[in-house]
């Protein structure tokens, strides 16, 4: 059962992580050793095709898990250019993974509040 209601607040053209701890419905940590992972940001549950606004994956670089004290953090990278041609709004995001056995689970699901900047951009 994913964790339910994770709702990430981003503002538009930022640099940003996303930090989820792996933990079952009882807090114990959840063991990722060779895992894989994907998140995706999309307009809806029920979006496909253009309507995915943003694609991050352990194989292309924009996840990393590691471990730390005991539990395994997924952190997401957000670039500027994942979000600075994107309307300001309330979207949708997931993370799934899939473990050394080849388990699959969505590990958290929420909104993503994406939120309009005063500053255009990237400096230059």
């Amino acid at each position: 059962m994913p964790a339910t209601n994770q709702d990430i607040t981003h503002y538009k053209g930022d640099d940003g992580q996303i930090r989820i701890t792996a933990k079952d419905a009882d807090g114990n940590a959840v063991d990722l050793t060779d895992a894989t992972a994907r998140w995706w940001m999309a307009k809806a549950v029920t979006s496909t095709g253009d309507n995915i606004l943003i694609q991050k994956s352990t194989a292309d670089g924009g996840i990393v898990i590691s471990e730390d004290s005991g539990f395994w953090i997924l952190t997401i990278e957000l670039l500027p250019e994942d979000t600075e041609s994107l309307t300001p709004g309330k979207w949708y995001h997931e993370l799934e993974v899939v473990d050394a056995a080849g388990d699959i689970s969505t590990m958290t699901i929420g909104k993503f509040i994406l939120k309009p900047t005063l500053i255009p951009d990237v400096l230059t």
